[in-house]
């Protein structure tokens, strides 16, 4: 993802945090964000993206992250992501 697209979602998110009180997000797809084919979870790239969505923490620590991939890494590393 192009660092302008990032910056975008990152300063939607925030708004709608801030502005509208909602408490937290799902991203669903979210592996259409890379244009990596196949199911393989672990594309580094990916990665950096879903970790800096997590940047949301930072606006409202307590919000919700609901992510449509990465079930079995995130059961393993015990991270504080709904799947």
């Amino acid at each position: 993802m192009k660092p302008i697209y990032q910056q975008l979602v990152d300063r939607v998110n925030a708004y709608w945090l801030t502005e509208y009180k909602i408490d937290g997000f799902r991203f669903d797809f979210t592996k259409g964000f890379t244009n990596t084919p196949g199911e393989v979870p672990l594309i580094p790239s990916r990665i950096a993206i879903l970790n800096g969505w997590l940047q949301i923490w930072n606006v409202k620590f307590n919000a919700y992250v609901i992510l449509d991939i990465l079930r079995q890494i995130v059961k393993k590393r015990n991270w504080p992501i709904m799947v």
